[in-house]
């Protein structure tokens, strides 16, 4: 989405210096400032609000050196090349400064990979009631041969549970975030996993040595009775088999020499390999588990999306973004519309416990059709667990709502696996009780669950990653990145648009 103004908007006057941001991508952003002033100097602050992932009891940021080169990487012969070429240029003198202020409702410890950071507490309760931690950074040039900043912050001795939180900001707006783990026994149902490789020639070089050593790894793990295939692509694609062979020594050393023998180069189009294994007939007792391998680089990747999202009864899709560049948009996108998982993998990482991961979720039985209904008032009662068979037992006045959970609709949930849910509710007029609702393995589930709303928290932060996951919404993506931009003037003001 884009930002309209007038043109007045980026016009040049009482000392201010306006500016324009553009969202090409939902992770690619573009700022133009206006007219500036002659030998001034402007400082640009940008506010940007995401959910971070969770991987092994802990909290991953990631913080990429460079522009991915998906976005950033014209033609050799083109105009746009020499022109970037002359805009960066970092062999001359470069410094960059980070501080890192990390927050939590649990005690922590946190650590920086590949730089050493010296954090100061973790242990420590600020005036919120927060447990926080406090580290800086600074960067040189030689810094930047490095692929990329991870920020691990883990839990000492907790994992990351079921929980309801309540915020109102300063303009008495509320909203919700709702963390559900369902638990379930073990599946008992034959799997057909299809892998598909992207073979394509963005994939050229360490990105698909790395895609071969996760297939590798996924071939050495596979249950003993599954039936498997593997499909490999680029403007075209093929299938190791005809359709998919029982898991046996012969069929393994088809597929290692066949995942030995890949080699990138080409186009990729993914949406027609995707849409011919959903055609594909499953077996009888089978659920299929798709697994994407790919760094995402696709033209108009919403159509693979939406094309997922018609075939979810055919298969679940689980995606492995391979690289720093790898497009969130494409690889999380696939695994949300098939009701599976995504993960996202550097070509510096070492990837066993992702690919071990995401097999593990795929064997696993899980909660489909969420719905959240937030209710005024509650029939006299404790929190209750139920699975029902038909119908949706009342429990309590249903609140209507002016807007949609998010992001919506709610994606599966695994068991023993964290979902996050976020909600705008009404000043004044807060919920008692939460009902949330799916289907189980053996049925439809029912969970309803008291709120206290004496515990709301002062913050922004729900209200912003609810906007981002209600992507549509582009009043709301306006809200989510806030920005600031300020000129060496006299009155040294701030302009915000």
């Amino acid at each position: 989405a884009s930002y309209d103004f007038d043109e007045d908007d980026l016009a040049m006057g009482d000392n201010r210096t306006s500016f324009l941001l553009t969202e090409f991508k939902p992770d690619l952003y573009q700022l133009a400032l206006g007219t500036l002033a002659p030998n001034s100097i402007t400082a640009i602050e940008l506010k940007y609000v995401c959910e971070l992932p969770i991987e092994n009891n802990a909290v991953k940021l990631s913080i990429p050196n460079t522009v991915a080169p998906q976005y950033s990487k014209p033609p050799n012969d083109c105009a746009e090349k020499e022109a970037a070429d002359q805009l960066v240029d970092l062999d001359k003198e470069l410094k960059v400064e980070i501080t890192l202020k990390v927050r939590q409702t649990v005690a922590f410890q946190t650590e920086c990979d590949p730089h050493e950071i010296e954090f100061v507490d973790g242990d420590a309760v600020d005036e919120d009631g927060f447990y926080f931690s406090t580290g800086s950074l600074t960067l040189e040039r030689t810094a930047f041969d490095e692929e990329e900043i991870v920020l691990v912050s883990t839990v000492s001795g907790k994992s990351f549970g079921a929980r309801i939180l309540i915020e109102e900001t300063s303009k008495a707006e509320v909203a919700a975030m709702v963390t559900i783990v369902p638990e379930f026994p073990p599946a008992d149902f034959q799997s057909e996993m299809i892998f598909l490789v992207d073979r394509s020639g963005s994939m050229t070089g360490r990105s698909i040595e790395k895609a071969k050593e996760a297939l590798h790894i996924f071939l050495a793990s596979l249950p003993s009775d599954c039936m498997f295939n593997i499909c490999s692509f680029n403007a075209s694609y093929d299938f190791l088999f005809e359709k998919v062979q029982p898991y046996n020594d012969k069929t393994l050393a088809d597929a290692r020499a066949y995942t030995d023998n890949m080699r990138a180069g080409g186009g990729t189009r993914v949406y027609e390999p995707l849409e011919s294994i959903f055609k594909q007939k499953v077996g009888d007792g089978c659920k299929r588990q798709i697994f994407v391998l790919t760094d995402g680089h696709v033209s108009r990747p919403q159509e693979s999306v939406q094309m997922v999202g018609k075939y979810t009864k055919e298969g679940r899709v689980f995606s492995l973004g391979i690289g720093e560049d790898a497009s969130r948009e494409l690889v999380n996108g696939l695994a949300r519309a098939g009701n599976g998982a995504a993960l996202f993998v550097t070509l510096a990482e070492d990837l066993k416990d992702k690919v071990l991961d995401l097999l593990s979720r795929s064997l696993l039985a899980g909660l489909s059709n969420i719905t959240f209904d937030w209710l005024s008032d509650m029939k006299p009662q404790k929190s209750i667990l139920s699975i029902f068979k038909s119908g949706n037992p009342d429990v309590g006045t249903v609140m209507k709502l002016g807007e949609k959970s998010a992001p919506s609709p709610i994606p599966h949930g695994f068991s023993s696996q964290l979902s996050i849910v976020y909600q705008s509710l009404e000043f004044g007029n807060l919920p008692v009780g939460l009902r949330i609702s799916g289907t189980g393995p053996d049925g439809d589930v029912m969970l309803v669950v008291n709120l206290d709303t004496t515990k709301v928290m002062k913050s922004e932060l729900l209200h912003k990653t609810h906007g981002q996951e209600n992507g549509q919404n582009a009043g709301r993506r306006r809200q989510n990145v806030e920005r600031r931009a300020r000129a060496n003037s006299n009155d040294e003001s701030w302009d915000e648009l």
